[in-house]
């Protein structure tokens, strides 16, 4: 137990807590807003085009479905993919690529596979 003397000038434990809690609470009236107003200034250059952006889809490869990070911009042709080494030689088929591992959706209605403004396979390098 922690007795103040008379005439001492140390404050007790709870008058320090009292003094730190109205400092931050007197910073941070000051401080969130700058810092919401960076955050957004931070968030509004932070985006991507999305004829760049990868997103995840699927191929079935004999009867196996396997995740990939494809580009397919555009509509008028269907997105494919192909497997290929690092010398460019092909490891598998050209495949169709799917937004779900599966040829049918929830409601048993069949899946179409993405479309793509390219006619050619996107190659996908395995090493």
């Amino acid at each position: 137990m922690r007795v103040m003397i008379r005439g001492s000038r140390k404050p007790s434990n709870s008058s320090r807590h009292n003094l730190l809690i109205l400092f931050i609470m007197k910073k941070s009236k000051i401080m969130i807003p700058v810092m919401t107003l960076v955050l957004a200034v931070g968030l509004a250059f932070a985006h991507a085009k999305a004829d760049n952006t990868l997103f995840t889809a699927y191929v079935n490869d004999s009867g196996t479905w396997i995740a990939v990070d494809v580009n397919c911009p555009g509509s008028g042709n269907t997105c494919r993919v192909q497997f290929v080494d690092t010398n460019g030689d092909p490891l598998s088929a050209v495949l169709d690529v799917y937004p779900i591992p599966s040829f049918e959706d929830e409601d048993g209605d069949p899946v179409e596979p993405l479309a793509s403004a390219s006619a050619n396979p996107e190659l996908i390098v395995i090493q």
